[in-house]
């Protein structure tokens, strides 16, 4: 089976992947320029599937605000706060696994994603953090 060399398009170091003989890929700069490896890989893919959960508890947290009144209103948005907590704990730990960084975590997390003005600017904050996290010596 032929390799293809290739640079992550993440972390730029260089790795080589297997292709089928019988199976070609059609234009190999195209398909080089969107490997990655698998530490990476596996990175973005965890690092997806926690933003998407804090994306829809953001969501959930201005429906209830919208929908919700009194004492219903309040007991949701505590209820979704907690879970905010861990998911961003977790968000934390990930990305400070990933950059070999020391795990920061603070309340201002939770608090900036739950601001009413911020709602729509969840991935936004979300890259604020993940390029925080990497710069730090």
């Amino acid at each position: 089976m032929p390799f293809l060399a290739y640079t992550c398009k993440f972390c730029e170091s260089k790795g080589q992947a297997e292709y089928a003989d019988d199976c070609p890929p059609l234009r190999l700069e195209i398909w080089r320029s969107m490997l990655c490896c698998n530490p990476c890989a596996d990175f973005e893919a965890q690092r997806r599937k926690i933003g998407y959960k804090i994306v829809r508890f953001v969501e959930a947290l201005g429906n209830a605000r919208r929908y919700l009144v009194g004492q219903d209103r309040k007991q949701t948005e505590g209820a979704i706060r907690g879970r905010l907590t861990a998911i961003t704990r977790d968000y934390s730990r990930l990305l400070a696994a990933h950059y070999r960084k020391p795990e920061l975590w603070d309340d201002q997390f939770v608090e900036w994603l739950m601001d009413p003005s911020k709602s729509a600017e969840t991935w936004k904050i979300l890259g604020i953090v993940r390029s925080q996290v990497a710069r730090m010596l």
